[in-house]
């Protein structure tokens, strides 16, 4: 299955003492997404900046959570970035990290950074 892939990380990363081959970051969400650790990582794959840290959080081995935030309304002739209000209410915990609802934020049990 894996044949002539190369690992992505060998240092543990998502999955401790299991290594992650070239299947994109999928599998990097779906093991980050269903732990609940004190670091919390809020982004999106449209985002380039939020996969910077990412690439960051991987890189020094951090346990973080994985919170997927999608910042446009579907729907009509189009999609449209949703207002500070709208995300206030889908999301109280990111915009409690991000006042202004920008991506990336990150929150390490309680201290902000976005």
């Amino acid at each position: 299955l894996n044949a002539g892939l190369e690992p992505l990380f060998d240092h543990g990363g998502a999955v401790a003492g299991q290594l992650r081959y070239g299947l994109g970051g999928e599998t990097t969400v779906a093991a980050r997404s269903g732990e609940r650790l004190p670091v919390k990582f809020y982004g999106t794959w449209r985002c380039p900046y939020s996969h910077r840290v990412w690439i960051g959080l991987e890189e020094k081995n951090t346990e973080y959570q994985w919170v997927e935030i999608d910042l446009y309304r579907k729907g009509g002739a189009g999609q449209w970035r949703m207002a500070l209000e709208e995300l206030r209410e889908l999301y109280p915990d990111f915009v409690r990290c991000s006042q202004r609802g920008r991506l990336p934020a990150l929150d390490n049990d309680g201290e902000h950074v976005e």
